[in-house]
């Protein structure tokens, strides 16, 4: 079986506060970016879609400096 996103939308979400994708070809992509930059972050995100046994926990929401959980609308 194989899968094929198409596009991509991921909020507050580890250190991804905003972020989106979009792929018109059928080829492969590739994530390309410097450290820290959230390449991780971003495949565990389509990561916690797709697998249900992914742990995602209140840790994993993104929260700017003195922000706490009700004001990111969890």
């Amino acid at each position: 079986m194989s899968l094929m996103l198409s596009a991509v939308r991921i909020r507050n979400f580890r250190s991804l506060l905003s972020a989106d994708f979009s792929c018109t070809s059928s080829s492969e992509s590739v994530l390309i970016g410097a450290n820290n930059a959230g390449k991780t972050a971003f495949l565990s995100a389509i990561r916690a879609v797709f697998d249900s046994r992914f742990p995602v926990s209140s840790e994993d929401i993104y929260r700017a400096s003195g922000d706490r959980l009700s004001d990111v609308g969890v």
